[in-house]
């Protein structure tokens, strides 16, 4: 009769296999299999995390990269070259107003859009320096995609007092 014992299913296992494919658990001194090559992939909990990452830092990501904010433009220079030039714009500005009308508030809100904020031309092409009749007559007709202005939404005076205004710069 023979003094071996039965072999458990974990020895059953690791038999004939290398000692690489064997390791052994922290605190252990037996053999254990190594369940492939996976590594930590396998575990869910890293797969969340990576996924929580992208989530968390794609968007902070693209607030940084994009131009957002305010899309009115860049920052307001003319008074960088000292009080002389802030002196200028003001006077500019009150050139621009007859009475309750103000030519480059009208301009700003209507105009801008398609000429530019400095109305030298952007989708639609550069009002300044034309002479009165044709200002008159493009503001009242709208010629090709420019909307009409009637005398209700400017007056006539109004519309002069723009269009010497805007000829002359």
């Amino acid at each position: 009769m023979s003094n071996r014992r039965p072999l458990t299913d974990k020895e059953i296992a690791l038999q004939g296999k290398k000692d690489e494919e064997k390791i052994f658990a922290d605190g252990q001194g037996r053999p254990m299999v190594n369940m492939g090559s996976k590594g930590s992939f396998g575990n869910p909990v890293i797969w969340m995390m990576v996924i929580a990452s992208v989530v968390i830092l794609l968007p902070i990501l693209i607030y940084h990269i994009s131009p957002g904010g305010d899309l009115g433009g860049g920052e307001n220079t003319a008074g960088a070259g000292g009080d002389s030039g802030t002196e200028e714009v003001a006077e500019s500005d009150e050139e621009a107003v007859s009475g309750e009308f103000d030519a480059i508030a009208f301009a700003r809100d209507n105009c801008a859009s398609c000429h530019g904020q400095d109305l030298t031309g952007s989708m639609g092409p550069s009002i300044l320096g034309l002479d009165v009749d044709t200002f008159e007559t493009a503001v009242r007709e709208g010629p090709g995609a420019m909307p009409e202005y009637s005398t209700d939404q400017i007056s006539d005076e109004d519309l002069a007092f723009m269009a010497e205004y805007y000829s002359g710069q």
